[in-house]
């Protein structure tokens, strides 16, 4: 292979770095902003806050970067139904598993926080509140841009949403940070997410539209609904007391709406434990 082959291929690969560089600056620019125009404060407990659902959020995106390999195959050799298929059970599955990720962490931030951080970092709590949408809107927007997008060789589209959420982040960041700190971060961080899901959504019309995801997931939020109600006020006189119970409850109560209102991700689970046991 010649040094001109190498080079025009060496290009092409350069989009493929693209979400990884702007990724970065997503998710660097909040504490950049944040440590220019307010105290350390504000940034270690906007830190801490950012870490769990960044965590949250990476496990749960792992599934897609698995499966993407696959649907990438069958979209190029023909297959694109049964591609779609798979799309919309690893999506089902990710959603249902991030609602209840989103609300759970609402429920039990006031807990969670003193409980794992310790004093001082209370308002982390807040914060945990407010980012804790990040996790559902980023889920959705990486699974449908990797396996709707990357999948069928859009990858300059799904660029093209990123870099919209992060410039549209660094915007909203330098109007809220001197007034709002940390919660405007926080906020500014949760409407460019929000954002770039829409964008990216807009980009795959043609595979997945706003109306498949509610149907998709208008089962697991009302289970997560009815998880909220049953568990945000539940208090004992101990905070790890308090938050095992809670972890505990709403796990079973989320888990038992499910299986009433017949969603399809947790009957299809049900159904393999069972097999595997009779095997």
């Amino acid at each position: 292979m010649s040094f001109k082959n190498i080079l025009k291929h060496t290009i092409k690969s350069f989009i493929y770095f693209v979400p990884g560089i702007v990724n970065t600056i997503f998710t660097s620019a909040d504490k950049t902003v944040l440590g220019a125009f307010a105290n350390s404060y504000e940034v270690g407990v906007y830190e801490q806050a950012s870490k769990i659902c960044t965590l949250c959020g990476s496990v749960i995106n792992s599934i897609s970067n698995v499966v993407l390999p696959r649907v990438t195959y069958l979209n190029n050799n023909a297959s694109k139904d049964k591609s779609k298929k798979i799309m919309f059970k690893t999506l089902r599955y990710a959603s249902v598993v991030a609602i209840a990720v989103t609300v759970g962490i609402i429920c039990i931030s006031d807990e969670f926080v003193p409980v794992f951080f310790g004093l001082g970092y209370e308002k982390s709590a807040v914060l945990l509140k407010i980012l804790a949408f990040n996790v559902l809107m980023s889920i959705l927007a990486n699974y449908i841009g990797q396996q709707c997008l990357i999948s069928n060789a859009k990858q300059n589209q799904y660029n093209i949403a990123i870099s919209v959420g992060a410039l549209l982040n660094v915007i909203l960041n330098f109007f809220m940070v001197e007034r709002f700190q940390s919660v405007g971060v926080s906020v500014a961080s949760v409407v460019s997410s929000g954002v770039l899901f829409w964008v990216v959504l807009m980009f795959s019309r043609e595979i997945i539209s706003l109306r498949n995801i509610i149907q998709m997931d208008w089962k697991a939020t009302i289970a997560a609904i009815i998880m909220f109600i049953t568990i945000y006020r539940l208090n004992f006189t101990h905070l790890f007391v308090t938050l095992a119970v809670k972890i505990a409850v709403g796990a079973v109560v989320y888990i038992a709406i499910l299986v009433i209102l017949r969603e399809e991700t947790i009957q299809e689970v049900f159904v393999k434990i069972i097999s595997k046991r009779r095997t």
